[in-house]
């Protein structure tokens, strides 16, 4: 019996018949998975997760810590937007810097970022250090295959080569565009220890990538970032995003929204 299910859709009030009905699946398909005699695809568990609100690797993973994704779940404001899941799971483009605090809300928000791209057959180039890669990389083959997991992520080691570290990175995504046509948007995730210790944007922006085509996530870990870099961050990232939300950055300044001075040399009379 999942109780957890259960506890959940009560908390939103609604009916299996309801729950079933948001997620296009029957009712009675909807009360075996709440009874656990029944385990959902991927797609099911997903609909699920979003209708009612957590993460849909509860559903694969038994030794989850549901009391600290009900908690991070609730914490979560309703302003832009209120769903980290719906997020990621509808848009293609973004710039943001995530900045958390703690980490297991880190490892639950990479996840829901690289379920959102397998889920709509993306390629996603991940800067990280190789345990916590393993980590992450171990919860993905509870769902996907290692096959699917190979073709889309394409994982940089963190701290090892900076410099040749970007230029490759630059080469993938250059690649990955050639490839579809720049149809398809690269999604990005990249784990920083200190600040600038990668600007991929930048190489990015030098090298003729089509930014309008990435969604990209820098993270740090907040209390490694002070106060005046924290707000150099937002001034450069429209999005800030944190252990519970995603909302605009009130500091970000548009380049096309730069007004520049006029200046004119007047004649003499």
């Amino acid at each position: 019996m999942r109780e957890w299910l259960i506890h959940l859709r009560k908390l939103k009030g609604l009916t299996q018949q309801q729950v079933a009905s948001k997620c296009f699946i029957e009712r009675s398909y909807y009360s075996q998975i709440e009874r656990g005699t029944r385990n959902p695809s991927i797609n099911v568990a997903k609909n699920i997760a979003s209708t009612l609100g957590f993460n849909p690797l509860k559903f694969f993973n038994s030794e989850f810590d549901f009391a600290a994704e009900e908690k991070r779940t609730s914490s979560i404001n309703n302003t832009f937007p209120s769903d980290i899941i719906s997020y990621f799971n509808s848009n293609e483009h973004a710039h943001m810097i995530y900045l958390y605090n703690n980490i297991q809300n880190y490892y639950i928000n990479f996840l829901t970022y690289l379920l959102a791209v397998i889920q709509k057959n993306r390629h996603c180039i991940i800067v990280e250090n190789e345990e916590d890669y393993c980590n992450i990389n171990r919860e993905l083959e509870k769902i996907y295959s290692t096959t699917e997991i190979k073709k889309y992520l394409h994982h940089f080691k963190k701290g090892v080569r900076c410099k040749k570290n970007l230029e490759e990175i630059v080469s993938c995504v250059k690649e990955l565009q050639s490839q579809y046509k720049y149809k398809e948007s690269i999604y990005i995730w990249l784990h920083n220890e200190k600040i600038c210790q990668y600007d991929i944007i930048g190489k990015l922006e030098k090298s003729d990538i089509e930014l309008d085509k990435i969604l990209f996530v820098q993270t740090y870990k907040a209390s490694l970032v002070s106060a005046e870099e924290h707000i150099k961050l937002m001034k450069k990232y429209p999005l800030l995003m944190t252990d519970g939300e995603i909302v605009n950055s009130p500091f970000f300044i548009s380049k096309k929204s730069l007004v520049l001075p006029s200046f004119y040399i007047q004649e003499d009379l």
